[in-house]
């Protein structure tokens, strides 16, 4: 589900953000390793580590989070998810010869990108 286990990357800290609800909320978490969450374990807070009390502790955007995690369980995100990499992949191709347009492969067919370094050289 996450470009970390495609990588084959363990992450000690990982935070997750809008897909948590689909895009519909906003809503963040951060997740850690059972020794970075030990490190921070503690009732005094300056010893704490703050990580988004912004978006946290919202009803409706958990509710939200809850019935997207159910699209995962449901429908197979992972192969859409692939599916529109691979559209993508083949169609933004062309941009590549355009001026300050860059390509990142990475590990997932979903996670291609160009980043361009002016918005007036997008195709």
């Amino acid at each position: 589900m996450f470009a970390c286990e495609a990588a084959d990357v363990s992450p000690d800290i990982m935070t997750l953000g809008k897909g948590l609800t689909g895009g519909t909320l906003p809503l963040a978490a951060t997740v850690a390793t059972q020794k970075v969450f030990d490190a921070f374990w503690s009732d005094d807070p300056l010893h704490a580590l703050m990580h988004g009390p912004t978006y946290m502790g919202n009803a409706l955007a958990c509710a939200a989070a809850n019935a997207s995690l159910d699209l995962f369980e449901r429908e197979n995100r992972l192969l859409q998810s692939a599916d529109i990499g691979k559209f993508l992949g083949e169609h933004l191709g062309v941009c590549l010869g355009l001026p300050h347009v860059v390509t990142f492969a990475r590990a997932a067919p979903s996670a291609w990108w160009n980043s361009t370094a002016s918005p007036t050289s997008m195709c």
